[in-house]
């Protein structure tokens, strides 16, 4: 796990004050939850291993791809991922599981909810 990144706002995030974080949120009994993009990529994340064919397009000719777009200042604007592609999960994953997160929150697929565990299981194909 890398010691420091930036978040998709370009902020600063350092692996320890988050951990540390948590720590304390886990010894008040507190639930955390992660917050973060699951069905969704960066523009141009071929070589992190991204298919196009996993985008969403917004036509049935597929000449529209379904953006989320974000302030430019930012990384980069999100591609919409079919949902069904669960390899796409698998870095968050193993992320979150390090991080001691409670469970995980879609941020643009509001009813996704759920536990590590689960998510696990799912990739087992």
């Amino acid at each position: 796990m890398a010691k420091h990144w930036e978040d998709v706002a370009n902020r600063p995030v350092k692996f320890n004050t988050l951990s540390h974080y948590l720590s304390l949120a886990k010894r008040k009994e507190m639930k955390t939850m992660a917050y973060n993009l699951l069905y969704g990529a960066f523009e141009n994340e071929e070589y992190a291993g991204v298919k196009k064919d996993w985008q969403l397009y917004k036509d049935p000719e597929k000449k529209q791809p379904d953006i989320h777009p974000l302030p430019e200042n930012w990384k980069s604007s999100i591609q919409v991922m079919k949902s069904n592609i669960l390899k796409h999960c698998i870095v968050y994953i193993a992320t979150y599981d390090v991080l001691e997160y409670g469970g995980f929150r879609d941020t643009l697929i509001n009813t996704l909810c759920c536990n590590f565990s689960q998510l696990r299981i799912l990739n087992l194909y």
